[in-house]
């Protein structure tokens, strides 16, 4: 599924309403689950973790949603015009600009996601409730993405090896 659209166009607003329809039956998959298991877990009189987990689902989704965010505000930084395609796939949502990109700049966006959510984890571990502490550690877990087998640790690797090759900060990336 690919989503094409100005960069000037793409603000928090618009991009959660790309997401929301991308993962639309995800979340109302997960939207049903957490019914069900509230509706389990107060027959039992224990509907108090149904809240953990409402709390639990919601720190992913957001973790997630401002990691692929993160990554449009460097893009909106480096370049204020241009188009950049949203692509989803069964496990992933990626943001590729439509323009090229230096090797310098590259690493900027691949690590932007994963450092903001890294160090809202950082601060999420100081709270006094174990489950903040938890999504806490969600946020954390983006730090993983900058190894390369993940996307964001690939972008890097391909950023460092244009910096390092010949004339490679002059002539850009296609970043594709």
């Amino acid at each position: 599924m690919l989503k094409k659209t100005s960069i000037d166009r793409i603000n928090l607003p618009n991009f959660l309403m790309i997401f929301l329809k991308f993962y639309k039956f995800e979340l109302l998959f997960l939207t049903i689950f957490f019914i069900g298991i509230y509706i389990f877990l107060a027959y039992f009189g224990v509907a108090e973790l149904a809240i953990y987990y409402a709390v639990l689902s919601v720190g992913l989704v957001i973790s997630y949603l401002l990691h692929e965010y993160s990554h449009i505000i460097v893009f909106k930084i480096i370049n204020k015009t241009g188009e950049m395609t949203i692509e989803k796939n069964w496990h992933r949502i990626s943001i590729v600009p439509s323009y090229k990109i230096s090797g310098k700049n590259l690493i900027f966006v691949a690590i932007s996601g994963p450092l903001i959510c890294g160090f809202i984890g950082f601060l999420l571990l100081f709270s006094p409730y174990l489950i903040i502490q938890i999504v806490g550690g969600f946020f954390l877990i983006h730090l993983l993405f900058v190894l390369p087998p993940f996307g964001d640790g690939m972008m890097m690797i391909k950023g460092i090896l244009e910096m390092t090759s010949k004339g490679g900060e002059k002539n850009g990336s296609d970043n594709r």
